[in-house]
C-alpha cells in the first residue's frame, strides 16, 4: 500500500509503515493532517498481527523541539486497530536524524510501525537507577494520571545509582499485570504521566495554587498532603519541574516525558485481582548510573 500527497507519503506492507511528512501529527488534526491520520490509520489495520507481538513504534526528525513521541505515534492516531495491535504492549522511540529522501524529495518527519516479540527487542534501559512497583484496584481506558501519581509515589521505590537524569534523555521500562482484558496503547500516555511527574519534584507547589486544589479535590486529601508530595525530591531521579497546572476546568499534567526517547510496555497477566505495575528507569545507555 502506498499514500501520497503533496505534504506526506506513506509505505505500507504487512509488516512495516513508513509514513514521511512535511509537519509532526497534531492532536484532533484538520484538513492535511487528518487526511494523514485517515490514511496511517487505514496502513495499521493492514499490519499483520501473528497474536504474540508488540506493537513497535519510532517518530524521527531532525529537530530538538519538544515533542512527547507516545502523543505523535500512538495518541494522536488512535483508532481500533491500535488496540489491536498492542494487546501484548507497545514499545515507543524518539530518534534524531533527517529521514531519508523517499518519493524524490525529503520529508522533514518520519513515523515507523513494526511488530515484534518482547524477547526480540528486549529491555529498552540499559542500565537502570531506580526502580518502582505499585498496585492499583483497576485500570481502564478511563484511569486519569493523578491516580497513577498518587500510587505510584505510594509505591516500593528503590534508588539502584546516585546519578540524577535531570536534564538528559532517559528510557523506561514497564510491566503492566492486569486480570483483565487490556490494550496499551489505551493507557501509555497516562501512565507515563503519572509515573514520570511521580518520579520529580515540583519546588513551587503551592497550598493557595489553583492546580493543587484541584489534585486535591480530584483525590479527596488535603491540599497540604498533596503540595507536600508535589514539593518531595527523595524519589526525584529526573529533577524538578512544573508537573501540573490549570487549564480550563482541567488539570493539565506537564511531566519530562518529552526527555522520554526510549519507553516499553508489556502486558501480562494478573497473579491475583489486583493491577500490578513494574517500572525501570534509566539512561539510554550502559554509561548511565554509579560505576
Amino acid at each position: 500500500m502506498t499514500s501520497r500527497s503533496d505534504s506526506y507519503f506513506i509505505e505500507a506492507t504487512p509488516d512495516h509503515i513508513r509514513a514521511f511528512a512535511d509537519f509532526r501529527l497534531p492532536f484532533e488534526p484538520k484538513g492535511e493532517h487528518r487526511a494523514l491520520r485517515d490514511d496511517l490509520r487505514r496502513a495499521l489495520a493492514g499490519l499483520h498481527d501473528p497474536g504474540s507481538a508488540i506493537l513497535t513504534a519510532r517518530y524521527t526528525s531532525a529537530g530538538d523541539a519538544f515533542v512527547d513521541a507516545e502523543n505523535v505515534l500512538l495518541y494522536n492516531v488512535g483508532g481500533r486497530d491500535l488496540g489491536r495491535l498492542t494487546r501484548n504492549g507497545v514499545r515507543v522511540e524518539r530518534a534524531f536524524g533527517d529521514p531519508r529522501p523517499v518519493d524524490g524529495r525529503r520529508f522533514a518527519h518520519l513515523s515507523e510501525y513494526g511488530l515484534a516479540t518482547a524477547s526480540d527487542v528486549g529491555p529498552v534501559v540499559a542500565r537502570p537507577v531506580a526502580t518502582l512497583a505499585f498496585d492499583l484496584p483497576r485500570l481502564s481506558s478511563d484511569t486519569k494520571p493523578h491516580v497513577f501519581w498518587l500510587a505510584a509515589r505510594s509505591g516500593r521505590f528503590t534508588r539502584l545509582a546516585s546519578v540524577i537524569l535531570d536534564a538528559e534523555p532517559f528510557a523506561l521500562d514497564l510491566v503492566v499485570r492486569s486480570p483483565g482484558a487490556l490494550s496499551a496503547s489505551s493507557v501509555v500516555k497516562p501512565i507515563l504521566d503519572g509515573v514520570i511527574a511521580s518520579l520529580q519534584f515540583m519546588p513551587d507547589a503551592r497550598e493557595g495554587g489553583d492546580a493543587e486544589r484541584r489534585l486535591a479535590a480530584r483525590l479527596g486529601l488535603p491540599v497540604s498532603e498533596i503540595v507536600a508530595g508535589l514539593r518531595d525530591s527523595s524519589r526525584s531521579v529526573l529533577g524538578p519541574g512544573r508537573l501540573i497546572h490549570s487549564h480550563w476546568k482541567f488539570i493539565a499534567w506537564n511531566p519530562a516525558d518529552d526527555r522520554c526517547h526510549r519507553a516499553q510496555m508489556l502486558l501480562a497477566p494478573a497473579v491475583g485481582d489486583d493491577v500490578t505495575v513494574e517500572v525501570h528507569i534509566g539512561g539510554l545507555d550502559a554509561s548511565t548510573g554509579d560505576s
